[in-house]
Order: C-alpha cells, then structure tokens, then sequence
C-alpha cells in the first residue's frame, strides 16, 4: 500500500512540475513576444511620426 502511495505521490509531482514548467515557459516566451513586438513597432512608428526626429 505504501508503494502505491509514493508511486502515485511521485506521478502527481511529476505532472505538476511539468505543468508548471510549461506555464513559466510559455509566460516567459509570450514576454519575450510582447517585448519584441513592441520594439519593432517603435521602431517602425518613430521615424514615420513627424516632428519626433532631430
């Protein structure tokens, strides 16, 4: 009976922790997204606006 428990103790950390890793991973990425997709539209914006140059 004990055997069983931590074996599914162990299935129930495993899933968790992935999950969790595929949580952060997709946060981080989705950052990652946001940030440079908003770098690249300054980017494209700036020049085109009038009056922002020197």
């Amino acid at each position: 009976m004990l055997v069983v428990f931590l074996a599914a103790f162990a299935v129930c950390a495993l899933v968790g922790l992935s999950i969790w890793l595929i949580v952060l991973f997709g946060l981080l990425s989705g950052v990652q997204a946001v940030a440079w997709v908003t770098e690249r539209t300054s980017a494209w914006r700036l020049p085109a606006e009038p009056g922002t140059g020197p």
